[in-house]
């Protein structure tokens, strides 16, 4: 990313192992900063996908909810390719 700060990821949406997903970060006010991650699984109609929604980190700064809710959901993805079935967990706090 020459050139380009942590902050200027700018692309509304991202794909890994064939999960299609998008991350919102919301400042929250004395909480610091949200990310939501929203994703659609592999095989979905593309015209009109349903979102399903994965779930949301907190963090003093947005890179780094946005990283953390990214990071566990890449680590749920893994979890399905292996056949664990391990819901996502919906947490404020960073894991």
């Amino acid at each position: 990313m020459s050139g380009q700060s942590a902050e200027a990821r700018t692309a509304a949406l991202f794909t890994h192992e064939g999960y299609r997903y998008t991350v919102v970060t919301i400042a929250s006010g004395l909480h610091g900063v949200e990310a939501g991650l929203w994703y659609v699984p592999p095989g979905d109609d593309t015209n009109t996908p349903a979102w399903n929604y994965f779930g949301r980190r907190t963090a003093g700064i947005a890179a780094e909810a946005r990283d953390q809710v990214e990071r566990d959901f890449k680590a749920w993805v893994e979890g399905q390719l292996e056949g664990l079935d391990v819901p996502p967990d919906d947490q404020g706090e960073p894991a």
